[in-house]
């Protein structure tokens, strides 16, 4: 006896639940101009669609590229305090590194032969600098623009510095 109350509350349930997922239905008259008098309600589904959701592909951002006139590099640099270096990326990127952190970052963009800081964590942008590379060294020197920039961290980094590829 005790099974059949269990057998009788699983087919409640299961119906309860199946009733609760089936699509919802209204009694509607036809709207068959032709439809006999008296004719029985059809039943239309009123069930609202299942929206998918999509994924529409956008543009690939862009980024400023690396003048080809300049030689300007890209990969690690070592600043002379022999523990921390750059990073320059060929898609405009820099950070500046202890090789476990990033002490800063930002973009960047090359004309020529001066490059310009476009955006830096702790300092307003944009900012430029020339520079130099002869294969092994990269060194800044500070534009008429640098030479009054407000951020005195910055400024020291590109100042007559010069920094080592890292191979």
């Amino acid at each position: 006896m005790y099974t059949n109350h269990l057998f009788n509350f699983w087919v409640a349930t299961t119906l309860f639940l199946a009733a609760g997922c089936a699509p919802r239905t209204e009694p509607t008259l036809a709207s068959d101009p032709g439809a006999a008098p008296g004719a029985s309600p059809t039943f239309i589904s009123t069930e609202e669609p299942t929206l998918v959701p999509t994924v529409t592909p956008q543009p690939a951002p862009t980024v400023p590229a690396i003048d080809p006139e300049s030689n300007f590099p890209t990969g690690k640099f070592l600043w002379p305090d022999g523990k921390t270096y750059f990073l320059f990326t060929q898609d405009g990127r820099w950070t500046h590194t202890d090789g476990k952190d990033p002490l800063n970052m930002g973009r960047f963009k090359v004309e020529g032969d001066t490059y310009i800081q476009i955006s830096n964590l702790h300092c307003p942008g944009p900012m430029s600098f020339k520079f130099t590379f002869d294969g092994a060294n990269l060194t800044f020197n500070l534009t008429e623009q640098s030479r009054n920039d407000p951020c005195g961290d910055r400024k020291s980094f590109y100042d007559n510095v010069t920094y080592t590829l890292i191979p």
